[in-house]
């Protein structure tokens, strides 16, 4: 009996001990997961594990809450070590040379033209060897990612002028779909964490890299619409603010009118703290110069055909910002050889997107390039 008394104590100590281990093993894998899933989670926050995704122009793009998206750097031999289509290093610092930011969407960026025919790189070339003039144009950015670009990117690079292309038939309404800005009871600009791409994140990441992973298995048979839906929101960047021309007192044109002016009044401010100069190019549509059936078709006369183009004059002119309106020197180009023109040069394409062509490009290079000299402000 007392042997049999001892091992049932030897069993129930054994029970107790096995049972401990599990709970404390149990636990610890518990504590192993729970950290593995926060420093997954941080690391996806902090862009150690970068989700790309091929999607427009032979390259790869990242998903961010500040810009709301990036091109990965040195996704194709066309892409820097910043995710821009330059072929310099951009490099932190002061340089012997001048250097000149261009900021900008897809006509800075160059769609559908090499990358040595852009309008930055053919202005560097025609400025010579002492400039270097850096291409951080992305295609569809407005002017509020541009924004975040001379807030984070910019001063690094300690440029000696800023030029910030707006193509005014669309950039009003990517201020409004992308609301990385809003202005406060004060009109003061602020920036806006809820918007589209946080939105479609979600406030973990986690949950999303499930997501991204389902879709780099099968990218074109991706049954995630939501994804689809945001990367064609962001990537759109066609069609022209027709309301502003047809209702410009509404309450619509009077928000897009009101939040543009907060960000270009925010990118002076910005620039003038760093001694940094200022110069917004204007840039017209093929609407406007080229081919004008979309706005016959819609019954605007001729006066309005520039009217977008013309509200953004009169921000600059509110603000104080020096422009360039390039639709002026086109205009001007097309009286003095329109015939010629038509035969064999397009300022934009009449085949494709409606961007500019390698004239249309050259054309604007060299008119950047007389009106910084006329106005003194070419560094």
């Amino acid at each position: 009996m007392e042997k049999l008394s001892t091992m049932k104590r030897l069993l129930k100590l054994f029970n107790y001990i096995t049972n401990k281990r599990a709970f404390f093993l149990s636990l610890y894998a518990l504590a192993t997961l729970a950290i593995l899933l926060v420093s997954v989670e941080a690391a996806l926050r902090t862009r150690i594990f970068k989700l790309k995704y091929s999607i427009k122009a032979n390259n790869e793009i990242e998903l961010d809450h500040r810009y709301l998206y990036r091109i990965s750097p040195n996704s194709s031999n066309e892409i820097n070590n910043m995710g821009y289509r330059d072929h310099l290093e951009f490099r932190p610092g002061k340089s012997a040379r001048k250097r000149i930011a261009f900021l900008g969407d897809s006509f800075i960026y160059g769609m559908d033209i090499r990358s040595d025919k852009t309008v930055p790189k053919q202005l560097e070339k025609m400025l010579g060897d002492e400039y270097e003039v850096f291409n951080m144009g992305v295609y569809g950015y407005g002017p509020d990612q541009s924004l975040m670009q001379a807030l984070h990117e910019v001063p690094s690079i300690k440029p000696d002028l800023v030029i910030l292309s707006i193509f005014a038939a669309n950039d009003f309404s990517d201020i409004i779909k992308n609301r990385l800005f809003r202005l406060d009871k004060n009109g003061a600009l602020r920036y806006n964490q809820d918007n589209i791409v946080s939105r479609e994140i979600g406030a973990l990441r986690l949950p999303y890299l499930i997501r991204y992973l389902r879709y780099k298995k099968s990218p074109n048979d991706s049954e995630d619409q939501g994804l689809k839906d945001l990367f064609w929101l962001l990537m759109q960047d066609g069609g022209c603010d027709y309301d502003l021309i047809e209702n410009p007192t509404s309450k619509e044109s009077s928000d897009k009118t009101t939040l543009m002016t907060g960000i270009l009044r925010e990118f002076k401010a910005t620039l003038q703290k760093q001694g940094i100069s200022l110069v917004v190019l204007v840039m017209p549509s093929k609407n406007n110069i080229q081919n004008h059936a979309n706005f016959n078709q819609r019954g605007i006369p001729p006066d309005k055909f520039f009217f977008i183009e013309d509200l953004v004059i009169w921000i600059c002119s509110r603000l104080g910002i020096s422009y360039i309106d390039l639709a002026d020197y086109y205009l001007k180009m097309l009286e003095n050889n329109y015939l010629k023109m038509m035969e064999n040069d397009f300022i934009f394409d009449e085949l494709y997107h409606g961007h500019l062509t390698d004239y249309g490009a050259e054309k604007a290079a060299q008119s950047i390039k007389a009106h910084l000299i006329k106005t003194g402000q070419l560094p």
